[in-house]
């Protein structure tokens, strides 16, 4: 079915790492739920067929 995008979730951290080691650790959760809020209602205004397949893309999208 694809790939779920990052809006499918509440919490959302961001890892950065350097040479293999964590340099940071973000907590992007509120940005996030801006997001999930615009897809969903973009989700249950819009194409419904267009929307499920957006929603489960094989593409990984973090925006």
């Amino acid at each position: 079915m694809g790939y779920q995008k990052a809006t499918a979730y509440e919490t959302l951290l961001e890892f950065t790492f350097e040479v293999g080691k964590l340099v940071t650790m973000q907590d992007i959760s509120s940005e996030n739920a801006k997001k999930r809020g615009a897809f969903k209602e973009r989700f249950e205004t819009g194409n419904s067929v267009r929307s499920i397949e957006e929603s489960f893309s094989l593409k990984i999208d973090i925006e």
